[in-house]
């Protein structure tokens, strides 16, 4: 019975979340339509049957029964057999005001990606610490691409592929990005530039890149779980690990390698705690049911936490998100030409687990999560796809261009087109995300 409660929890999360985003996305088509004096005849969250609402004034405000969408319907906008066009309707209206209606969806998505996330560096948002470092490699993983490749702890990444690369943040989104590639890197070494070409290796159940390199961070314990080696050791929660058997273990993935490597033979640890150096010894224990050696702690890194004034906020916010949508675009690019597997694209089984896990680290993090699904959500409806706003708007200016309206039945089989389009991709991503789940 817990099993279906926490199912339920998980869902009315996810729900909250997308409830909030395309009510704000829609609200941008209702208030832009009204401004103009278009009637609006329906305000709906959701697809399908209609649950339940209130009619308000020429608006019927309802929630319906798919709760994966929403929509707003004015009058004329459809072109609909034996319909007398009246001033208010949205085809009655020149192209330039049909372009704004369109427009202000995607606009107030974004728009609300930069509210909420500047929000969140107003509030102090705590992010890993080396995420804003210059790359400097601190580990190469064993059987790694960069081992094959060349490179070498102690090199400073400059640039993939001609991109700069100023920060382990933004290097990451250029390895993630190319799966499968083969890019150029250059690199400072010892103080002289040096190019290496490297394969980036597809991996993990989202098909994205990986290549091996990471950098070397202190590891903290944040937790010592009972009855186990750590614990017999006298590990304490707030000791940072300095060494394994001498050698830094510089990453939690690092941390992880040396203690399945030393399987159950007794492990040195230098630690430091309270300002001074412990020394300790134990030996990992064979965790049949997860499949590896354990020692009982919860590993973490160091953070930052960033809080900003208000027009500072903003300010960043906006630049972050710029950013982030220069990186949704090119991966949407790499999608359509397959250079980036499908797999990669989060649906809405993926996105609810998400969801409900931001959720238990706080409000600050589930407003980020809120503006980056806000700030997609904008992107994906500016596609020239027949049905979303991108695709409406195309048909805006092909029929400018013209200077007369398509005719209706050629409008309704665009419309239709493009609605199959979305269903086959929406169906597609599910599959996938189910086939993460079972592979999760």
């Amino acid at each position: 019975m817990s099993g279906f409660f926490s199912s339920v929890e998980v869902v009315v999360r996810f729900l909250v979340v997308l409830g909030i985003v395309i009510a704000f996305h829609e609200l941008g088509h209702f208030l832009v339509a009204k401004a103009f004096r278009i009637k609006v005849e329906v305000f709906s969250l959701g697809f399908g049957r209609r649950l339940f609402g209130r009619k308000i004034g020429d608006t019927d405000y309802r929630v319906a029964l798919i709760p994966l969408g929403g929509y707003v319907r004015m009058a004329g906008d459809m072109g609909e057999e034996g319909h007398v066009r009246s001033p208010r309707d949205f085809d009655a209206k020149p192209a330039w005001v049909r372009l704004l209606v369109m427009a202000a969806g995607p606009f107030f998505s974004a728009l609300l990606a930069v509210l909420l996330l500047a929000g969140v560096y107003m509030a102090g948002r705590e992010t890993p610490a080396w995420l804003k470092q210059p790359p400097v490699i601190g580990r190469i993983a064993p059987s790694s691409p960069a081992l094959t490749a060349g490179l070498l702890v102690g090199d400073l990444v400059r640039s993939v592929d001609g991109v700069p690369t100023p920060t382990w943040e933004i290097l990451s989104e250029r390895v993630l990005t190319n799966p499968g590639r083969r890019v150029r890197v250059s690199l400072e070494r010892g103080g002289e530039p040096l190019d290496l070409d490297v394969t980036i290796e597809e991996r993990g159940s989202h098909g994205t890149g990986w290549m091996g390199a990471e950098p070397c961070s202190r590891v903290l314990i944040r937790a010592v779980h009972d009855a186990t080696p750590a614990q017999a050791a006298g590990l304490l929660a707030g000791d940072a690990i300095l060494a394994i058997n001498d050698v830094p273990p510089c990453s939690v993935m690092g941390l992880i390698e040396s203690l399945q490597a030393a399987k159950d033979a007794p492990t040195r640890l230098l630690l430091e705690r309270a300002g001074t150096q412990v020394q300790v010894l134990l030996r990992p224990a064979w965790d049949a049911e997860a499949g590896r050696y354990v020692v009982g702690i919860g590993p973490s890194e160091p953070t930052i936490l960033q809080r900003l004034p208000v027009v500072a906020a903003l300010r960043e916010s906006a630049a972050e998100n710029w950013r982030q949508a220069g990186l949704i675009g090119e991966s949407v690019a790499k999608l359509v030409t397959g250079r980036l597997s499908v797999r990669a694209m989060s649906g809405p089984v993926e996105l609810a687990d998400i969801t409900s896990e931001v959720a238990d680290e706080g409000i600050g993090a589930v407003a980020a999560l809120c503006a980056l699904i806000s700030l997609n959500l904008a992107i994906f409806n500016l596609l020239p796809v027949p049905i979303l706003d991108g695709g409406r708007m195309a048909l805006i200016l092909i029929e400018a261009v013209r200077g007369r309206d398509l005719e209706r039945r050629t409008k309704e089989w665009i419309l239709q087109v493009g609605l199959v389009m979305l269903v086959l991709l929406t169906v597609v991503v599910l599959w996938f995300d189910l086939i993460k789940r079972v592979e999760g």
